[in-house]
């Protein structure tokens, strides 16, 4: 067995740190809207269908409906509970 002594590389021998070129931070947009669960919409598209007069053939419609009728409630609830400014809320400083 032969034994291999390791001399440390010089400062010239050694290669050359690339780094990676620096990215603007994009600004962080809050959090996230909750998506609905399956069940909620489930929930609502049984709703839709029955308020429709239980038409048969509208399953893919109804939840389509459900979908988009849940995600525009969250990002209403999401938006009113960010705004909480003087320009989204003029009456908060007691004034009518």
């Amino acid at each position: 067995m032969s034994h291999h002594t390791h001399k440390p590389m010089t400062q010239s021998q050694r290669p050359p740190v690339v780094t990676a070129p620096e990215l603007p931070i994009a600004p962080h947009p809050g959090p996230a809207v909750a998506e609905p669960t399956h069940d909620d919409i489930a929930r609502r598209a049984y709703d839709i269908y029955v308020k429709t007069g239980c038409t048969e053939g509208q399953c893919t419609q109804n939840w389509q409906a459900a979908e988009q009728a849940l995600r525009e409630q969250a990002r209403t609830a999401h938006r009113h509970q960010e705004c909480n400014s003087e320009a989204c809320a003029p009456n908060a400083r007691g004034g009518r």
